[in-house]
């Protein structure tokens, strides 16, 4: 990961068998980032992404971990993603930060930061 730069963790959603979608997840911070933050996005997945509904574009949530601009090294993270059914799945992420490069510095901002 490149510092300054928001990147994605995890997109989670609720497609239903009909292939509309459902109510959204929960995202809770259990353990922050200490030399950045951890943002949770709304947005729409987009059609296609979902096999067996190519034409549906999910309402999803996106986790996104961005690094403080300066800082270089090891950084770590978990959160939990608890689902309309009550299922709880636990993801730790260890990260590597590194320095920005002129290249990364002129890539588009945006990308990084889409669904």
């Amino acid at each position: 990961m490149v510092a300054g730069k928001p990147h994605g963790l995890g997109v989670y959603g609720n497609v239903q068998k009909d292939c509309t979608s459902g109510p959204l997840p929960t995202v809770r911070v259990v353990t922050p980032p200490k030399h950045g933050e951890l943002n949770v996005h709304s947005g729409k997945l987009k059609a296609g992404r979902i096999s067996r509904c190519p034409k549906l574009e999910a309402t999803a949530q996106g986790v996104f971990y961005k690094p403080n601009p300066s800082y270089k090294g090891a950084d770590e993270v978990s959160y939990e993603v608890k689902s309309a059914s009550g299922k709880i799945e636990r993801h730790a992420v260890r990260i590597t930060v590194k320095e920005a490069t002129p290249a990364d510095v002129t890539s588009n901002p945006d990308a990084d930061a889409e669904l």
